[in-house]
C-alpha cells in the first residue's frame, strides 16, 4: 500500500496514517524497518498539463505481522481497494509489476539475508561456513 506525505509529516507517520485508514492497523513507529529510498522522474503525467512531468519520492518500510490475531484485523478501505491477495516476493519479483515495486521487494529480500547472517556472527559457535 502507499499514499502521499503530507506536510509536518515523516515518512513513518505517514505509513501510520495510512496504515489506519487502509487497512485498519494501528502500528507503533518502532516496528518499520527501513527497506530502501529512491526517486523517480517521469517526462509524462496523467493529470494536465501531461507534458510536464512529475517527479517522486517513494520510502519504503517492512512491518512484521505479530500473530494470526494481527493478520485478522486487516480490513480493507472498499474505497481504496477493490480487491486483495497475499503474494510471495518471488511472485512479485519474478512477475509482471512496477518496477519500483520489483526493486524495493528486491532490496527487502536482501536486507532479511542481512539481518540473518548478523544474526549468526552474533552466535558464539558461529563458523565461517555457517556464515
Amino acid at each position: 500500500m502507499g499514499g502521499r506525505i503530507f506536510p509536518g509529516e515523516t515518512p513513518i507517520q505517514s505509513c501510520q496514517r495510512l496504515l489506519r485508514r487502509e487497512l485498519g492497523l494501528d502500528i507503533a513507529s518502532e516496528r518499520f524497518v527501513a527497506v530502501c529510498a529512491q526517486a523517480f522522474a517521469f517526462g509524462m503525467r496523467e493529470q494536465e498539463p501531461k507534458h510536464h512531468g512529475t517527479t517522486d519520492a517513494q520510502f519504503c518500510y517492512k512491518v512484521q505481522l505479530l500473530n494470526e490475531d494481527e493478520v485478522k484485523k486487516v480490513v480493507l478501505d472498499e474505497n481504496e481497494y477493490s480487491e486483495s491477495e497475499w503474494k510471495l516476493p518471488s511472485e512479485i519479483t519474478e512477475g509482471n509489476y512496477h518496477p519500483a515495486l520489483k526493486y524495493a521487494v528486491g532490496n527487502m529480500l536482501a536486507g532479511n539475508v542481512l539481518e540473518k547472517m548478523e544474526r549468526k556472527v552474533e552466535e558464539e559457535d558461529a563458523s565461517d561456513e555457517e556464515i
